[in-house]
């Protein structure tokens, strides 16, 4: 990030101060250099929230204030998933919690700019906007629901679900890694082999194919790697969870968007033409 990182220009906030608030337009991106921050979700001021309740009221954290959902230092980089989500507003509060922070800003424009022309850059971000969702939806199961979720485990090898399964859980991995994989369509008689896509770490989230609204069936497969250690939440749970909580089903339907991408970059990488046709489809 050295090169971009000159480009931006500085920028230092206050204690308590707000760099964008939630609802606010996307105009810049963000390098923390000093300081911490944290990013807050609010429930109250998300429009998602109100439209789905006439009443205009919305779940807050259980102490009644708008919910932490991260929180940023030095190194850290914020406010492009707005533009990777192709979003209007921001959906997230970030305030500096320190004395002071030293940050570095850049226009949206530009910052779009400079992904167009470096390919590699475009996708380190998109990754890490990726693993800081992750975390960010870890963060808001964990603190919502965790009393309701069960423990399970898996050998190396052992399958957690199969494509084409009926969805019925989501999955929080506390340890060991995940592979996910999928069969491509194929206009041959003869089954397409599986084709691995990902691998999910200690920390990660998985499961949310076919938990989405308009979808009932796993897209992909899921298999243990190593001895693996999962929280799983019951469907029900889990959409009543979605349904009231806008910045959750925002996050997860980032979070497989970015997935998709990868993945499909890196089938066309490795398969042979009549595939990608198929998976083009």
């Amino acid at each position: 990030y050295e090169s971009l990182i000159k480009e931006m220009a500085p920028l230092e906030v206050s204690h308590g101060e707000a760099i964008f608030q939630q609802g606010d337009p996307p105009e810049q991106v963000y390098f923390v250099s000093e300081g911490q921050l944290e990013c807050e979700y609010d429930p109250k001021l998300d429009s998602r929230a109100k439209k789905r309740r006439p009443s205009g009221e919305a779940v807050v954290g259980r102490d009644g204030k708008p919910r932490v959902v991260a929180t940023l230092g030095p190194g850290d980089h914020f406010g492009e998933t707005a533009m990777l989500e192709a979003r209007k507003a921001r959906n997230l509060t970030v305030r500096c919690v320190t004395a002071s922070c030293v940050l570095r800003a850049m226009s949206m424009a530009r910052f779009s700019e400079i992904l167009r022309q470096r390919p590699e850059l475009h996708f380190t971000v998109q990754r890490a906007a990726q693993m800081r969702t992750n975390q960010r939806i870890r963060n808001v199961v964990a603190s919502a629901a965790d009393e309701d979720l069960r423990v399970v485990s898996f050998a190396p090898g052992e399958t957690i679900f199969r494509q084409g399964d009926p969805s019925d859980s989501f999955y929080v991995l506390e340890s060991g890694e995940v592979e996910m994989s999928l069969v491509p369509a194929s206009e041959e008689d003869e089954p397409s082999a599986p084709v691995p896509v990902r691998t999910c770490t200690a920390g990660e989230t998985f499961g949310a194919s076919g938990l989405l609204p308009g979808d009932n069936v796993r897209r992909n497969t899921a298999t243990a790697l190593s001895p693996v250690v999962v929280k799983v939440m019951p469907v029900k749970l889990f959409k009543a969870m979605v349904r009231e909580d806008g910045f959750l089903q925002a996050g997860l339907k980032a979070s497989g968007s970015y997935v998709e991408a990868r993945a499909v970059s890196e089938l066309d990488e490795t398969l042979d033409a009549e595939v990608q046709k198929a998976m083009a489809r």
